[in-house]
């Protein structure tokens, strides 16, 4: 049980920092590709992962170990939610364009 502990411990820091980095790149995909109501719903997150960075940043400049926190426990909610409404859109337009 203890290993199982280890290995959760140094594998997810590592994802849930690049789920940070996921959600920015799937973000910017969302609102480049996605149209009208779709891109405002896509684009919610925007102003928290605004948030998250600029906090981040001003708690590393000030020396604070714990500035990465936030932007750790930010990333996969972030990266989930615009993930479902891609996907979701997705799945809607391609079943609206088999069925007229």
């Amino acid at each position: 049980m203890n290993a199982y502990i280890t290995f959760l411990g140094e594998l997810g820091i590592p994802l849930m920092f690049f789920s940070f980095i996921g959600y920015c790149v799937i973000q910017v995909m969302a609102i480049q590709n996605l149209k009208g109501t779709w891109r405002i719903i896509a684009g919610l997150p925007v102003l928290v992962g605004i948030f998250v960075i600029v906090t981040t940043v001003i708690g590393g400049i000030q020396g604070s170990a714990q500035a990465p926190i936030l932007l750790l426990l930010a990333g996969p909610p972030l990266f989930l939610y615009v993930a479902i409404v891609y996907g979701t859109y997705w799945v809607y337009t391609n079943h609206a364009n088999k069925h007229p």
